[in-house]
């Protein structure tokens, strides 16, 4: 059997003081951690205050990347009560503000605290197309951009007094149109015919309004498109030839037997389109 030990006085004395530094030493940790703590939001605080840390107007606040917007217009949006404090300014309220407010699909705010400044940058959306309500509708004129998304009208007026609309009108828009768009634009900015409006009313009839009359596309099809424009350019000749001719539309459903539709009886220029 073996004999317990009970331990000495001076052992039991040595192991007491042992504990005391313990709890001293974890006692000033906790304190000097509590310190620096309190310090941090005391500094904190002290520079959330701090005059040099304000935005006293809004020279300090530079705006890039706008080109129809003025710098006035994007200004008088900023949701910024001068004088702001700079660690007060909440990018996020300011990126929701100008989306939501003004023809912009992307803001970047940065801050600078020496000096206090703020850059707001941003990315306007730039109207590739006017739209035109149908009579009747609940639906307003506007502007498409180049992805397909619909702009209210009263979204550029901030816009400068320079700015004018684009020449491409588009009738009918729906938004279930929205993934074709980007499509169709870029077909008709290459097209070797201009085309100044576009009817999309009947979605089984495209009806593009040209130089030489109304063009019948039928539904869009992306790849079948260009090579109707590039029959549609073949005619023009054709048509442009005949200088009495009127023509009430070119019909390019089927591209390898274009029909044009004039008043009247059959022209040379529709005899020589329909072989």
């Amino acid at each position: 059997m073996t004999e317990l030990v009970s331990p000495s006085p001076e052992n039991l004395a040595s192991r007491r003081q042992d504990l005391r530094r313990q709890r001293r030493r974890r006692n000033l940790q906790g304190l000097w951690r509590g310190s620096v703590v309190v310090g941090l939001a005391i500094a904190g605080l002290w520079g959330f205050h701090h005059p040099r840390w304000f935005l006293q107007d809004p020279t300090q606040v530079a705006i890039e990347g706008n080109q129809h917007l003025s710098d006035a217009a994007i200004q008088s949006l900023l949701p910024l009560d001068y004088p702001q404090s700079l660690l007060a300014v909440e990018p996020a309220a300011i990126v929701q503000v100008l989306q939501a407010q003004a023809p912009i699909s992307d803001v970047q705010v940065a801050r600078q605290l020496f000096p206090p400044s703020l850059t707001v940058t941003v990315q306007e959306r730039a109207p590739v197309a006017v739209t035109r309500a149908d009579p009747g509708s609940d639906q307003a004129d506007g502007f498409l951009d180049i992805v397909g998304r619909w702009l209210p009208e009263e979204s550029f007026t901030l816009f400068e007094a320079d700015w004018s609309p684009p020449p491409l009108t588009v009738e009918g828009y729906r938004d279930t149109y929205r993934s074709q768009w980007p499509g169709l634009y870029a077909t008709l900015q290459a097209a070797p015919i201009e085309v100044s409006r576009v009817d999309w009313r009947d979605p089984s009839n495209l009806i593009l309004h040209t130089e030489l009359g109304q063009i019948y596309v039928g539904s869009y099809g992306a790849q079948r498109l260009p090579s109707q424009l590039r029959t549609l350019a073949q005619l023009r000749p054709l048509i442009t030839a005949d200088t009495q001719l009127t023509v009430d539309y070119i019909d390019l459903r089927d591209p390898d037997n274009p029909i044009i539709q004039a008043p009247g009886p059959l022209s040379a220029v529709e005899d020589s389109a329909t072989r």
